[in-house]
């Protein structure tokens, strides 16, 4: 609940000190969400990591439990001794990716195809929230990610 209420009030907050958010910004964040899907795609976890922050939060459908900070995720993503999961196809469209200072989001959505171990291929379609913050370093990075797909 403090996620999502976090999440609220610094998206109602970003308009009004809006104006610093550049086209280079835009460009930088659509980038960092290109090489995200790229590396679930080479099935690469340090790719994938490289594109979170530190403190990160994942915030899963169907109301699971949010999974925080990069050791958290990395035992959810890749649970010691589990099969290898494959993705066959992951596509996120942005409606939108607005910010302002150092504090950004981009919306719309994903369609994902992965096989685990023998299992049959599964997929998904939804919607995705991503908030990504500017470092120290200048580099942006995802510091929460919502997704959410239709009821079964």
């Amino acid at each position: 609940m403090k996620t999502f209420i976090l999440i609220s009030v610094l998206l109602v907050a970003m308009p009004v000190a809006a104006g610093n958010f550049t086209a280079a910004d835009e460009k930088q964040i659509a980038a960092v969400l290109d090489e995200y899907v790229a590396a679930w795609l080479a099935g690469d976890a340090e790719r994938v990591m490289a594109t979170l922050t530190a403190d990160a939060v994942l915030i899963p459908h169907h109301g699971l439990a949010p999974v925080a900070g990069s050791d958290a995720i990395r035992k959810w993503w890749w649970p010691a001794g589990a099969p290898t999961t494959t993705i066959h196809r992951f596509e996120l469209k942005h409606a939108e990716i607005d910010g302002s200072g150092t504090l950004a989001f981009a919306r719309g959505t994903q369609a994902l195809e992965w096989t685990t171990g023998q299992k049959p291929r599964t997929s998904m379609r939804g919607n995705h929230l991503t908030l990504l913050r500017k470092g120290a370093d200048g580099k942006w990075r995802i510091s929460h990610q919502m997704w959410g797909d239709p009821p079964n």
